[in-house]
């Protein structure tokens, strides 16, 4: 077990809202079909807060018009995925289940140091399950 002489728990929350875009290649087919995506994303810093813990007056908390905010209020990110999908015969919505990732073209901090290619950058790896309604019917082939 490691310890570090004054260390302590800082916690940071971040709001944020996005636009992402993304293309999504697959099969319109009925049944079991698999599928592949890519996409980016632009999200807006709204509110940030950090604080350490048993430190009363250590907490700062940032908005959208705050000026002397650490953080860049624009972040981009590029994302990607794949997985599978079902469509029941005859139905117009279909189920998609697969893992995604995702990465920050740029920092969080406004003015980081250290070389461009060796900043951290925020990235998230996760499982997506989606529904879709909508879609056609795949049409019935009669031999």
């Amino acid at each position: 077990m490691q310890s570090y002489i004054g260390q302590r728990k800082t916690e940071f929350n971040y709001r944020t809202v996005g636009v992402p875009v993304a293309i999504r290649y697959g099969s319109a087919k009925s049944g079991w079909s698999v599928y592949a995506k890519v996409g980016a994303a632009v999200n807006l810093l709204l509110k940030s807060r950090t604080e350490v813990a048993d430190s009363a007056g250590s907490a700062r908390s940032y908005t959208l018009s705050s000026p002397d905010s650490p953080y860049r209020k624009v972040l981009a990110s590029v994302r990607g995925g794949g997985g599978v999908r079902y469509q029941p015969t005859e139905a117009t919505w279909s189920l998609a289940l697969g893992p995604v990732a995702e990465a920050g073209l740029n920092t969080l901090n406004q003015n980081p140091g250290g070389s461009f290619f060796k900043r951290s950058r925020p990235y998230s790896v996760g499982l997506e399950a989606s529904v879709e309604f909508g879609g056609q019917k795949a049409p019935t082939v009669v031999r």
